[in-house]
């Protein structure tokens, strides 16, 4: 994520000192202009977020991270109605087009499991993966 991070700053991009990814991937300025399908990715994390939400222990309490999400400029309106394919597959395929380079990738969402520490029940690790051999070369250089 650090080098794809690196190269979309390259390319104009401005992230906060701790980015978070949805949030990233909304923003006009951070990775909405790389992301392809931009629209379906975006609709397909806002629901992902709004389902969790309504899954989990604090269901009752505001969901803070989507209510930040949607003040964002450009977010799409429908969102919440619009068909997603697979919403519930555990990996997420998209591409980045970074300058001549387009990345095929595949993100996946682990989240901490029963935590004891009330901390780490909102905690999400994203993971990257390449979908082809072009791709994996981006990282291997």
């Amino acid at each position: 994520m650090q080098e794809m991070m690196v190269r979309m700053v390259e390319l104009g991009a401005r992230f906060p000192y701790r980015p978070n990814f949805l949030l990233s991937l909304l923003d006009n300025e951070g990775m909405k202009p790389f992301v392809g399908d931009w629209e379906n990715i975006a609709c397909h994390m806002l629901q992902r977020v709004y389902h969790e939400h309504l899954a989990g222990p604090f269901r009752d309490q505001p969901n803070r991270l989507l209510e930040h999400a949607l003040t964002l400029h450009g977010v799409p309106q429908g969102w919440k109605s619009h068909l997603v394919e697979h919403l519930d597959y555990p990996a997420i395929p998209f591409t980045l087009n970074l300058g001549d380079q387009q990345l095929r990738i595949f993100s996946t969402i682990a989240t901490i499991g029963t935590p004891l520490d009330v901390t780490a029940q909102n905690l999400r690790i994203e993971h990257f993966f390449p979908m082809d051999e072009r791709s994996k070369a981006f990282w291997q250089r």
